[in-house]
């Protein structure tokens, strides 16, 4: 409930600065960017964001700079500004670092989700396994998965298919288990792998997973994730027009638009398919998808493949 939530931190951001409390601002704000990010409003998310850094700097509390510097470098990993969002989660470190705190997933995996965008598939690889480790030893259960999911995600684009599956399918399960809103993320992820393995049954009927997850949780991240995969199968059933649609939603967000990941497993894929249609006729889809409403369009895509 996003906006009863947008309502009770403003009302406490109200009262903080009645009674002068600079890190209570600073705090709420932090959770006020967190309800923007997951609203998809990620410009006003890293607005937020950058507030709260300002006050922890102006306060001297560098432990609270290094914690909301990961935040933020999620806020701009999803609003697709990987090079900040990197440069944000090693300055992070750094702090944590110098303070002499222990190695922690809250700021190693949004690292290394910036290193996968950015295209540095090795890097990622080595990472993501370094992050797998250190999360199981610090049983902290939902890094666990998120680790898994970037291993998965990197061993996929670099060609290793079955072991992106078991990394996705084990991240999954984990997710599933604690009920978490990132479910639909393995879930969105196998359905790319497993129809570049040939299987569009099985394929669909994962992205109907992710899809449900998204809408259950009313994640938009979810739903993100799900677009290019769903427009690649369109293509396959030779309805290129809607594959142009949806690959037009999808292009709306920066988190797609700036990945060399997605770039390598599907926009490189649906330039070609928009190019392949006739000029006049791909631009016509493109509009008509940047005017589509992103929660109808999921349930649209849900009725349509339920119905497949």
């Amino acid at each position: 409930d996003f906006n009863r939530a947008n309502d009770l931190l403003r009302s406490s951001v109200e009262i903080r600065r009645q009674l002068i409390d600079t890190r209570g601002i600073a705090t709420t704000t932090i959770f006020l960017g967190t309800v923007a990010r997951y609203q998809g409003n990620f410009e006003e998310a890293e607005a937020f964001h950058r507030q709260s850094l300002s006050l922890y700097q102006q306060l001297g509390n560098r432990s609270s700079v290094g914690i909301c510097l990961g935040i933020l470098s999620n806020t701009l990993s999803w609003a697709g500004k990987f090079l900040n969002a990197k440069d944000a989660v090693e300055q992070a470190i750094e702090i944590g670092q110098d303070l002499g705190q222990l190695p922690n997933p809250r700021t190693s995996n949004p690292r290394t989700k910036a290193t996968i965008h950015l295209g540095h598939y090795k890097e990622g690889l080595i990472m993501a396994t370094e992050n797998l480790d250190l999360a199981r030893r610090v049983r902290w259960s939902s890094h666990t998965g998120f680790a898994l999911t970037f291993l998965g995600k990197a061993a996929f684009v670099e060609g290793d298919l079955d072991g992106a599956i078991h990394h996705l399918l084990e991240g999954s399960a984990i997710f599933a288990e604690l009920q978490h809103v990132h479910l639909a993320f393995p879930q969105a992820i196998l359905s790319y792998v497993i129809r570049t393995q040939g299987d569009e049954k099985r394929a669909r009927e994962q992205l109907v997973s992710a899809v449900q997850s998204g809408i259950k949780d009313h994640s938009i991240f979810a739903i993100i994730y799900c677009l290019p995969v769903a427009a690649l199968l369109a293509t396959d059933e030779g309805r290129t027009k809607r594959a142009v649609e949806l690959y037009g939603l999808a292009q709306q967000f920066g988190h797609i638009r700036n990945s060399r990941w997605f770039e390598d497993i599907a926009c490189r894929e649906l330039d070609e398919i928009s190019a392949s249609l006739p000029p006049e006729v791909a631009a016509a889809a493109e509009a008509r998808g940047r005017e589509l409403d992103v929660w109808e369009t999921a349930e649209a895509l849900l009725r349509d493949l339920d119905g497949r």
